[in-house]
């Protein structure tokens, strides 16, 4: 089931990506366009959201059949800096932490340096321009 509903992300995705242009454009192809377009796709989405909310119930499983919660067992209520010490002792938790770290400045440095090098070409080509015109 996962390929399929990936696969039908992808096509439904791939069919409002290519939508979006014409669809803004048949309402005026301006800020207001777009503005009009994103308010009716929100409303889209809350109803959709909605609609699955109300319409889907919460049941646990054991062997196929549907089990009934009777009891209600209370937790125990662990203290924060114990929490946090426990997960820091679980390796795996600790790994998938510093990849993210890791994977969040990678992107971070990928969004910012062809900002940063834009700006120094373009600072550097309108310095070298300017001592062009003044000799």
């Amino acid at each position: 089931m996962g390929t399929w509903r990936t696969a039908a992300g992808y096509v439904a995705g791939s069919i409002f990506v290519i939508g979006i242009i014409p669809i803004t454009n048949a309402l005026g192809g301006n800020q207001s366009a777009w503005i009009k377009f994103g308010f009716v796709i929100g409303i889209l989405v809350i109803l959709a959201s909605v609609i699955a909310y109300a319409e889907n119930r919460e049941t646990s499983t054991e062997s196929g059949a549907a089990v009934e919660v009777t009891e209600q067992t209370e937790e125990e209520m662990v203290p924060f800096l114990e929490a946090i010490g426990k997960l820091f002792h679980n390796k795996y938790w600790v790994l998938v932490l510093v990849m993210n770290l890791t994977a969040s400045v990678i992107y971070g440095f990928a969004i910012v340096i062809p900002f940063v090098l834009f700006i120094f070409l373009s600072v550097s080509y309108t310095e070298e321009a300017s001592c062009r015109t003044a000799s």
